[in-house]
């Protein structure tokens, strides 16, 4: 059963496992979510020793699962409710330096540079001021020379400041600078994952244009072209307002004017299933939502001259070691998008036509569509075209029912007879043939032209001797 954790509760557990003899704070993120009083799910916590044994005393105490996250850096994990979506992190790690405030001061930024000694009545540890920082929406590193000893604290420097409204000093924005010659000594991984944090921020545009301004784009994607990037910025805008309107809850106010209005009257009453899908669909590694982004940047990100778009972004996706699974559900994604673009709106969009264009693409065929109405939605034409905007959502709003409401009937129909009954009454071996016979009955079946046994026997008969003929 899954359980809800306050700090407090953590704190107390912990209070139960740590000797008193030994020295522990709650240290970085946690900590500023502490101070505004927000609910805390990922807990870091240094301690001057000990780690191994107060990580399993405290998942015995809280019956979570025990790690070791770093064997030669002694940093050990605990996960509570760790078969459910809802789960805990607790990280417990040995200062970096000789006390806490060597720990403190090695960190990156000020505002990470907080603890709380919990085991003395929560007593606030913030020997660089970031609290001040925090409250005057300021980002500062810790020391000079922060950036150069971690290149990637100037990825994460774009996330924070993103993420909480942050102004980044001069001095900062001033090291970040001058930090590209230093990029290649962290590995690709650690930059692919700080990328995929900051798309899940939902300020795409916005990280966009830091990404690029600081080089990050041009280093993740190994691109010397000099095209524009208002296009990127145009459909990631359109992306993050499209999923917002269709995906989250309803706002009237986020969907006032004519165009976006028509989207939620066309498209909202998919909203839940839509949530869902999103939330839900896929088992990869990063975020289904930061996925659906990544695919828009790595196919619209200066990419003139690269030749064929899906090889881009097959070859952006390795570049940046994506998985095998989630390189093909990019790659299906962005080709069911490129599939709808290329359809006559003039022509009716049949069940049998549904039906191919999800046989084909899965469930990608649902990421095609969002990002062919992104993509849509960021044109200046469309804006003064009401009427073409309307028939582009009506279109996918018959893709998205056959999906959601008429799957057993237009998706995956119930197979009315298999592949070996057809190869023994047709006397045809199993082979590709039997599998276009087969192909052909479904499509029969969705037209609603057969619905028994029978029915489908008297139509292969028939079509077999309509293909010989």
């Amino acid at each position: 059963m899954t359980q809800t954790y306050t700090y407090n509760e953590i704190f107390d557990a912990m209070r139960k496992v740590v000797p008193t003899s030994v020295q522990i704070f709650l240290v970085g993120g946690a900590v500023r979510d502490f101070l505004h009083n927000k609910k805390i799910k990922d807990f870091d916590f240094v301690a001057e020793g000990l780690v191994r044994p107060i990580g399993k005393k405290l998942a015995r105490e809280l019956n979570g699962k025990y790690y070791v996250m770093d064997d030669e850096r002694n940093i050990v994990r605990v996960i509570l409710n760790h078969d459910s979506n809802d789960c805990y992190c607790i990280d417990i790690a040995q200062f970096s330096g000789m006390n806490l405030n060597e720990d403190l001061i090695s960190r990156d930024f000020t505002i990470n540079a907080i603890a709380i000694d919990f085991m003395q009545k929560n007593i606030i540890v913030d020997p660089l001021m970031g609290a001040a920082d925090l409250q005057k929406k300021r980002l500062r590193m810790c020391s000079v020379n922060s950036l150069e000893k971690d290149p990637l604290r100037a990825m994460r420097a774009i996330r924070m400041a993103l993420e909480y409204s942050l102004v980044m000093d001069s001095e900062l924005i001033t090291a970040i600078k001058e930090i590209y010659p230093l990029l290649s000594t962290c590995s690709i991984e650690r930059y692919r994952d700080e990328f995929f944090k900051i798309l899940g921020l939902q300020k795409t545009p916005s990280a966009v244009q830091l990404l690029e301004k600081y080089g990050f784009l041009t280093y993740l994607f190994q691109t010397e072209s000099e095209s524009e990037i208002q296009p990127l910025i145009n459909i990631s805008r359109s992306t993050d307002h499209l999923m917002k309107i269709l995906t989250r809850q309803f706002h009237e106010e986020e969907s006032s004017n004519l165009i976006s209005g028509t989207a939620v009257l066309k498209i909202g009453k998919f909203r839940d299933q839509l949530r869902v899908f999103f939330d839900n669909s896929i088992s990869m590694i990063h975020e289904h939502r930061s996925l659906l982004l990544f695919t828009i940047i790595a196919a619209t990100y200066k990419t003139d001259g690269h030749g064929k778009l899906m090889d881009v972004i097959k070859e952006r996706a390795k570049n940046i070691v994506l998985s095998v699974d989630e390189i093909k559900y990019s790659t299906l994604s962005f080709a069911a998008w490129q599939h709808l673009k290329n359809m006559d709106l003039d022509q009716e969009l049949t069940d049998t036509k549904i039906y191919r264009y999800f046989r084909k693409f899965g469930n990608c065929g649902i990421d095609g569509i969002i990002l062919y109405l992104s993509e849509e939605f960021s044109f200046d034409h469309i804006q003064s075209n009401i009427e073409t905007w309307t028939i582009i959502l009506e279109k996918c709003a018959q893709f998205l029912d056959a999906w959601f409401n008429r799957f057993d009937e237009i998706i995956k129909p119930e197979k009315i007879i298999s592949g070996n009954q057809l190869s023994e009454i047709l006397n045809i071996p199993a082979g590709p043939k039997i599998g276009i016979i087969k192909e052909a009955i479904t499509e029969a079946q969705i037209e609603k032209k057969i619905s028994t046994f029978d029915e489908a026997v008297a139509f292969a008969k028939q079509f077999l001797l309509d293909t010989v003929r």
